[in-house]
């Protein structure tokens, strides 16, 4: 590989990783500040009945799963990073490939937490405008 590659390979790796980190805060912010907010909303804004109550269960549902998996994605991180430094420590020539299949599983859960808080804000804002005309 050339210098030139290296040099960018390492700034794109810098940037995936610093994309990755703000991918998760995001997903935790969003999920719970979005739980935190319909609760209230629910609690104090919306009537004693509010119609289509089954949207805002689902998303707060949709919510606690994206918040679960992403708990999940750090101890699986954590735990491939322990088993990479094994391999490393152990001289495994094919340490590589081991990380690169470990890995796809916690992008999954990366997108799929994205993809379920997406889903969840949706469905509240949903919940919210079919709601909000009943209140008064």
């Amino acid at each position: 590989m050339e210098k030139d590659d290296l040099e960018y390979k390492k700034a794109y790796e810098k940037i995936r990783s610093e994309s990755e980190h703000g991918l998760d805060t995001y997903v935790k912010y969003l999920s719970g500040g979005a739980l935190v907010i319909s609760l209230t909303f629910i609690g104090k804004i919306l009537p004693s009945n509010p119609d289509y109550i089954y949207l805002i269960i689902l998303a707060w549902v949709l919510l606690a799963i994206s918040l679960i998996i992403n708990f999940v994605s750090y101890l699986f991180t954590i735990e491939n990073c322990n088993k990479t430094i094994s391999d490393i420590d152990d001289e495994n020539k094919n340490w590589r490939t081991g990380v690169s299949k470990r890995n796809k599983t916690i992008h999954f859960m990366n997108y799929a937490s994205a993809i379920i808080t997406i889903v969840g804000i949706i469905g509240i804002t949903l919940f919210v405008s079919l709601n909000i005309n009943n209140y008064g």
